[in-house]
């Protein structure tokens, strides 16, 4: 069983000093200005006249760290439960979660984006099958070199092209399409 006997700062271990420092900041809330009396524990008779006995003093630093556990466990309560105060009711955001069928324009616009991420992969494969193609056996380096290596540059400008016009329907600057 430890005995903790109230010490001067100067005489306070390296330890001891972390401990009360710990406690200083939770109680100011790490460099907010220290709040009322409102939130603090309850101060026990042990606590405001400590005495030469060693079970006191034992009691009042155990009385001190529940109070001080207390207080964590209050605070770390209240963060998570964040809830809206108004509640939004749109056409856009049903369709958002799921909860209203999609008009045409957003099913249209799911199909373009799954063509363009699919062209991204083919692209991206063949890119790969590029770089790697010297490390490959000679008819593979061959058919490479004559068949993937022609097309690869038309695709990207094809897949530049498409996600370029995708980018102007989608912000409203195609010609005679109104902003949104």
């Amino acid at each position: 069983m430890e005995i903790r006997s109230p010490l001067l700062p100067t005489q306070q271990t390296g330890a001891q000093r972390r401990c009360s420092t710990l406690a200083a900041a939770v109680k100011k809330g790490f460099g907010a200005p220290e709040k009322q009396a409102t939130e603090a524990a309850p101060v026990t008779a042990a606590e405001e006249q400590p005495t030469a006995s060693s079970s006191n003093a034992a009691e009042a630093s155990a009385d001190k760290e529940e109070a001080l556990e207390a207080l964590l466990r209050r605070r770390k309560g209240k963060k998570g439960k964040v809830e809206p105060k108004v509640k939004v009711e749109s056409a856009v955001v049903d369709m958002a979660t799921g909860k209203a069928p999609a008009n045409p324009a957003g099913e249209a616009e799911t199909q373009v984006i799954q063509v363009l991420l699919g062209f991204f992969g083919i692209l991206l494969t063949e890119g790969l099958v590029l770089a790697g193609s010297g490390f490959l056996p000679a008819e593979l380096d061959s058919f490479v070199q004559d068949v993937l290596y022609p097309s690869y540059s038309p695709q990207m400008l094809l897949f530049l092209g498409m996600s370029s016009a995708y980018g102007l329907w989608k912000t409203g600057k195609l010609p005679g399409q109104k902003q949104m």
